[in-house]
């Protein structure tokens, strides 16, 4: 064999040395090792632990989701655990329920998870409570229920539209005729 050939053939290696760590530990870019170690660190049963970290797409930002709500936030492991779970966007979860939880009472961290958790973008939502809260002073509870209000207004409704029971006889459709 060539050195040129032995050296590709040796470079061609290098990717398993990542998989391969002596002493048989678990490689450092295990996302199943990091979720698993991050929620055990919060006195989480194995076995739930085990089972929640298995089932997550990306386990790590689920654990991470965990870990940060429940260090930065009054609210406990195990609601911060389920409500992570349940998420398609944990780390914007995460953002989200701290930044609100830091200019917010501790009685209403359940609801701002909770809310944090229903919306759509998460980190916008908290951007329309706190920017809410700061500027018209109204209490985070207000806030937290204007901004996750998700009606549609009504917008560019066609000036013509008369209302069916509005309509001359002459222009009724007959009874029975569904209207479009």
């Amino acid at each position: 064999m060539t050195w040129g050939k032995l050296r590709n053939f040796a470079l061609s290696l290098l990717p398993l040395t990542s998989i391969l760590v002596p002493g048989g530990a678990v490689a450092a870019d295990n996302n199943y090792d990091i979720c698993a170690g991050g929620l055990t660190k919060l006195n989480i049963p194995p076995e739930t632990v085990a089972e929640r970290c298995s089932k997550m797409l990306h386990p790590e930002e689920f654990s991470s989701c965990v870990v940060d709500i429940s260090q930065q936030t009054d609210i406990i492991p195990s609601d911060a655990l389920d409500t992570c779970s349940k998420v398609r966007r944990p780390l914007d979860l995460a953002t989200c329920t701290i930044q609100i939880s830091n200019v917010a009472p501790t009685v209403e961290a359940p609801n701002i998870l909770e809310n944090c958790r229903r919306s759509l973008l998460p980190v916008r939502f908290s951007d329309c409570v706190l920017g809410l809260n700061e500027q018209t002073e109204l209490a985070i509870a207000d806030s937290l229920a204007i901004c996750i209000d998700a009606r549609d207004p009504v917008r560019n409704l066609d000036p013509t539209f008369i209302p069916r029971e509005d309509l001359p006889d002459r222009l009724r459709p007959p009874s029975g005729v569904p209207s479009t």
